[in-house]
């Protein structure tokens, strides 16, 4: 009976001990290992395109928010900044893109992005928004995307590159 209590005990002990692959995001654990991933390359040189891919292969379908909106973020001085990505054409009336797409067991999603910063800018001489663009500088940054499982949690994947000459 006492070889049974330590069997028990030393059973206990190894599940306390062990370190979870859960973190807590919001209000839900969220398994870190799981089976769901952007890919990118670790480098990217001045002037090429970025791949960003989305794959998985969950037993269940996940939600991709803002599928169509491209997030890229840089880190400057120890804090990410977001990049700004014109999406549609300055002035343009563009069609609202989905808020979000349904991705399915072993399905992928790619985005590309040019390595160009830009954002409109309304340019009050001529009557119509102007696009500012900024060429790309060498530097650490990150490529954004948000899922759920439900309409109501918004859960963040990152995966770090690196802009190089």
């Amino acid at each position: 009976m006492r070889n049974l209590n330590y069997i028990i005990l030393f059973t206990m002990l190894s599940f306390c001990a062990c370190k979870s692959n859960q973190e807590f995001i919001g209000n839900k654990n969220v398994n870190i290992n799981q089976p769901l991933q952007i890919s990118v390359p670790a480098q990217i040189k001045i002037g090429q395109q970025l791949k960003i891919v989305l794959s998985t292969n969950l037993d269940e379908g996940i939600i991709l928010f803002d599928p169509m909106i491209t997030k890229i973020e840089k880190l400057e001085d120890s804090k990410w900044r977001r990049v700004r990505i014109v999406q549609c054409p300055c002035g343009a009336n563009c069609i609202p893109p989905p808020n979000e797409k349904i991705i399915s067991k072993n399905e992928t999603w790619t985005r590309s992005w040019n390595l160009v910063e830009s954002w409109c800018e309304k340019n009050p001489k001529q009557g119509f928004p102007k696009t500012n663009k900024l060429e790309p500088t060498v530097g650490k940054y990150r490529a954004v995307l948000y899922y759920g499982y439900n309409n109501i949690e918004r859960i963040k994947l990152t995966k770090e590159f690196e802009i190089i000459n």
